[in-house]
């Protein structure tokens, strides 16, 4: 038995997922809006951050402020270029303070690239089956990679259950794991880039051919967020719903 708990952030992500006593964010913008959602005991097992843009980290300065322990700490592997135009300085160095909070606080880092098999799922809590599917290495350390290029991306089993996190992985990114992830079939798929048209992918959306998508995003915050393009694709090929956090809110489901 198994919970998610996608929450409305805004134009950012934020999902709390937990089972038989253990607890993971995926994402943790906003956060502090839901404390409710995390556990009394305040240890987290995991922290999944899918790239270093303050909507997908800053929760994590909350959590340090609150006093939570993270068992795990995870994040893209995004080399930081010379030439830096995908990340704001300042956002870089705001994540690095806090990954070196933590780590002090005992928190064990991982930064992993993606890999294609599934078997074994790269790492397990209790019923929670954890695959880091992307980004593909030569893509996320491409000469002119983005940081979108190198974001995680995520697959879940939980309740027999598939639950695939794609942060704002980029097209590019999205193409990549088409071609080379064996099964991408889900139960739900969390839309990449706040359902903007990057990473609105037909040929993942159709492999992942999920019964519902999550659209994690706010109108008016960013132009063509979400995008009337981005969002037909996922309701053509969504076997049930499309939601999103803006128009329905929080969003929970048991498994």
């Amino acid at each position: 038995m198994g919970t998610l708990a996608d929450l409305s952030v805004g134009c950012a992500n934020c999902a709390v997922l937990r089972s038989g006593g253990r607890s993971l964010l995926i994402d943790c913008s906003g956060i502090e809006a839901y404390e409710d959602e995390l556990p009394e005991s305040r240890l987290l097992d995991g922290v999944i951050v899918t790239h270093q843009h303050y909507d997908h980290f800053d929760g994590l300065a909350f959590l340090y402020d609150r006093g939570y322990e993270i068992g795990r700490l995870v994040y893209s592997p995004y080399l930081l270029r010379g030439d830096e135009d995908s990340v704001a300085p300042e956002e870089w160095e705001s994540f690095e303070e806090l990954k070196a909070l933590f780590a002090r606080r005992g928190t064990e880092l991982a930064s992993p690239y993606g890999r294609a098999e599934l078997e074994p799922p790269w790492w397990i809590l209790d019923d929670l089956r954890v695959s880091i599917i992307g980004p593909d290495e030569a893509l996320a350390r491409a000469a002119g990679r983005t940081i979108h290029d190198a974001c995680l991306v995520v697959l879940v089993e939980l309740g027999g259950r598939r639950l695939l996190f794609t942060g704002d992985a980029s097209s590019a990114s999205l193409e990549a794991l088409a071609r080379s992830v064996p099964n991408l079939a889900c139960d739900l798929l969390h839309a990449s880039h706040h359902g903007g048209i990057e990473g609105a992918v037909e040929a993942f959306v159709r492999a992942a051919s999920p019964r519902f998508t999550v659209v994690s995003t706010a109108a008016g915050v960013y132009a063509a967020l979400p995008s009337a393009e981005a969002l037909a694709l996922y309701r053509s090929l969504s076997r049930e719903a499309v939601y999103r956090t803006d128009l329905d809110g929080t969003l929970r489901f048991e498994f």
